[in-house]
């Protein structure tokens, strides 16, 4: 079976000057794009990641960055 490169690059899902999460590109934007409404999500996403996060999640303020 031949060998995938996977992104082992690090990003971290902001909010202002927060770090909220960290993980892979991938998974950082799916994430990101959830959040700021640009992909569909289930009822209830937002307040699941606020409550997890333990933080009010402003979309507007989110952004992502490369460590």
């Amino acid at each position: 079976m031949p060998r995938t490169k996977t992104d082992t690059s690090t990003h971290a899902l902001m909010q202002g000057k927060t770090e909220l999460l960290r993980g892979d590109s991938a998974s950082i934007t799916i994430i990101y794009r959830n959040l700021t409404g640009q992909n569909p999500t289930s009822p209830g996403y937002m307040d699941m990641m606020n409550e997890r996060l333990e933080i009010t999640i402003v979309p507007a303020q989110l952004s992502i960055k490369e460590l």
